[in-house]
């Protein structure tokens, strides 16, 4: 199936966010190959067109891209974009590459093990602290839930403060903590009761 006949398939926002993982992934690992230890690795040269990469070589490589990957101002990416960046990849690579033995997030297959874990470790790192906005950052461990209420963090008026509610409450009361447990939930997974 050619690209056209895909983009009727594929939401364009999606193929957008795809795109652009495609393009965070080429920019870092043509930086990455310019670096002189990068021909002292077990793979002397990262993958610029990972499309055609071997899986061997993609799993060596991406754990390395989860860790170094930074925004052009060379600020870290915020965890759950470092999500959206390899949720973007593992599209592209299977819809529009047809690749479908590439699957990231598989807890059972130990293919892509090494990268989810560092996914995992980063995005801990990076989730240490929550962007309130306007500058103003806070410890959420340090808070309870009615503080986060209050602050804005989490509201019932945005997607974004609901998206908050959803995944705080999720690592309350089911205890889902990592974002590999959150990325697997399902909607079938919940019961929808009034009260």
């Amino acid at each position: 199936m050619n690209g056209n006949a895909l983009n009727g398939l594929i939401p364009e926002r999606t193929m957008r966010q795809n795109n652009w993982a495609i393009k965070v992934w080429r920019d870092w690992a043509l930086t990455r190959n310019r670096k002189p230890e990068t021909k002292f690795e077990r793979f002397s040269e990262a993958p610029v067109d990972i499309r055609v990469a071997d899986i061997e070589v993609m799993s060596y490589w991406l754990p390395r891209f989860i860790k170094e990957v930074r925004r052009k101002d060379k600020k870290p990416y915020p965890a759950d974009t470092l999500m959206q960046i390899a949720s973007g990849l593992q599209r592209y690579l299977r819809q529009v590459s047809c690749r479908s033995e590439v699957n990231f997030f598989d807890k059972y297959s130990s293919t892509f093990a090494e990268f989810r874990d560092a996914l995992k470790s980063r995005s801990g790192e990076l989730s240490e602290e929550v962007n309130l906005g306007r500058g103003k950052r806070i410890q959420v461990d340090n808070l309870n839930d009615e503080q986060l209420w209050q602050s804005g963090y989490l509201n019932a008026t945005t997607a974004k403060g609901l998206f908050h509610a959803m995944f705080y409450y999720n690592c309350v009361e089911l205890e889902i903590t990592s974002m590999e447990e959150h990325h697997e939930l399902k909607v079938e997974q919940f019961t929808f009761a009034r009260d």
